[in-house]
């Protein structure tokens, strides 16, 4: 990604914290005009205001109870750019399957010598291309010009690539994309 895309990046995830704290802190304001509301229910504009209050909280709790990951994911959305560090995670070998014709392709063990295709997913992409797809004949041409991240036995695919985004972005955020590299090959590139 490009440092305009972290930099968006980083500015839309403290912005995204920063409206939580203050719907937190707007929560306990709302719960006790509420309660003070409670009072004077006869009253009909307050009673209409105390409908559009409770809406309001409604709101405030959903954005409020968004974890670090969620708000993290949201503002990853923010990239643009089509430069990347090339860190890609493996998420399976497939064949195209003959005998089952509706079937289009089947998911193989990873050490299938005879696999047609694989799928690496790019950590750093959000839009619908960080999937790319590599013929067999191809396989060590990409696994030889971009970092290759697989999952621990017993971990599913999907699951470790969202690990592995969310680590890297919170990383980037925090201490620069080169930082972010170097963590994520040493920590995973081992795994």
């Amino acid at each position: 990604m490009t440092e305009i895309d972290l930099m968006r990046v980083k500015e839309t995830y403290i912005k995204l914290k920063n409206i939580q704290i203050s719907l937190n802190e707007l929560k306990v304001k709302t719960y006790n005009v509420k309660t003070q509301i409670d009072e004077f229910k006869h009253i009909k504009e307050l009673y209409e205001y105390q409908i559009a209050l409770e809406q309001l909280c409604k709101i405030q709790t959903t954005i409020h109870e968004l974890s670090n990951a969620e708000i993290l994911d949201l503002a990853s959305q923010e990239i643009q750019g089509t430069s990347t560090n090339e860190i890609y995670v493996y998420m399976g070998s497939y064949i195209f399957d003959k005998e089952h014709p509706g079937l289009e392709s089947v998911k193989v063990p990873d050490d299938y010598a005879d696999s047609h295709w694989r799928e690496y997913r790019n950590i750093e992409s959000c839009n619908g291309d960080s999937n790319v797809i590599v013929q067999s004949c191809c396989f060590q041409t990409f696994q030889d010009n971009h970092h290759i991240l697989f999952a621990p036995s017993g971990i599913d695919e999907k699951a470790f690539y969202l690990e592995v985004r969310r680590t890297f972005f919170m990383l980037a955020i925090e201490s620069g994309q080169a930082e972010a590299c170097k963590t994520i090959c040493k920590r995973y590139l081992s795994v």
